[in-house]
């Protein structure tokens, strides 16, 4: 798991799949934690990206919880 994360750090925005694969959770999770105000996220054209900085966050932030 931490080698995708490292690949993914490299870039400033992932896509919604992306996202999920760090978290290890489905494009479904992915919009919800959006929705929430859990992950930052901007619609361009028709497709949205989420800031890898605050994928790289939340996972921090989950790793704290266990």
């Amino acid at each position: 798991r931490g080698g995708k994360n490292m690949i993914h750090a490299e870039k400033e925005f992932v896509s919604m799949s992306e996202a999920g694969e760090m978290l290890v959770v489905s494009r479904g999770r992915v919009w919800q934690l959006i929705n929430a105000g859990k992950l930052r996220a901007q619609k361009v054209g028709t497709t949205w990206i989420i800031n890898t900085s605050s994928v790289l966050e939340r996972i921090e932030m989950l790793k704290g919880e266990k």
